[in-house]
């Protein structure tokens, strides 16, 4: 079966996906602007973070799996702005497919599960990387009220 007739299925990440996860975010960085940086992932630190994110309400992760295999990933958390106290957002801390996926609309699925988690627990907007031809920057984008 080639790659045109497999469907990803977005849902939940669960516990038994956190190798995958882990495997995804250090993929990620090299994908992306952080990949620059000088450091090394620590994929046991990574594992901890994601770990405890998934047992807490605030945090929310997706993942995009293909035949018993993760190919994206999406976490995100809410967050307070600080300067608007009210102003609840979705905050990505990570949006990745693997390279040999992209332009199927995986991120696009991952993404909108994302919004809709949060636009259902009370988000107004979201703040996430935006890719650009040089590189990437912050993209806010305000909904309005929220559905909760």
């Amino acid at each position: 079966m080639n790659a045109a007739t497999l469907q990803a299925t977005v849902r939940e990440a669960t516990f038994d996906d956190l190798p995958s996860v882990v495997a995804a975010i250090i993929a990620m960085r090299e994908d992306t602007v952080w990949r620059h940086l000088p450091f090394t992932p620590n994929a046991e630190y990574i594992g901890q973070r994601i770990l405890a994110d998934l047992q807490q309400p605030q945090h929310h992760c997706w993942v995009a799996e293909e035949e018993g295999q993760i190919v994206g990933v999406c976490g995100v958390e809410l967050v307070h702005q600080r300067f608007i106290p009210d102003f609840l957002f979705v905050q990505e801390w990570a949006l990745w497919v693997l390279p040999s996926r992209r332009g199927e609309g995986l991120a696009y699925q991952l993404w909108e599960a994302a919004k809709d988690w949060g636009h259902a627990a009370g988000a107004h907007g979201d703040i996430h990387g935006q890719p650009m031809a040089h590189g990437e920057y912050l993209k806010v984008n305000w909904w309005g009220e929220p559905h909760a």
